[in-house]
């Protein structure tokens, strides 16, 4: 549908829950909800994967900065 129609059918979406946890006592360090789209018949699908990696990548980091701030 993406490739013939367009305009937003046949969309490809994807949710993944990512966690960081501490290896011994499985304790939550960082964790939260991530969502991937394909709307465009030009895109593939692993775009979806690495929208992910990097709104997860950018949300760590913001997390850790807010950590360290308030540690000090």
């Amino acid at each position: 549908m993406r490739f013939l129609v367009g305009f937003g059918a046949g969309n490809s979406k994807i949710n993944i829950t990512l966690e960081l946890r501490e290896r011994r006592s499985r304790m939550l360090i960082f964790g939260g909800t991530f969502t991937g789209t394909v709307s465009s018949w030009g895109e593939k699908g692993n775009k979806m994967f690495d929208t992910i990696a990097k709104d997860f990548a950018k949300s760590l980091d913001k997390a850790l900065k807010k950590y360290a701030k308030d540690e000090y």
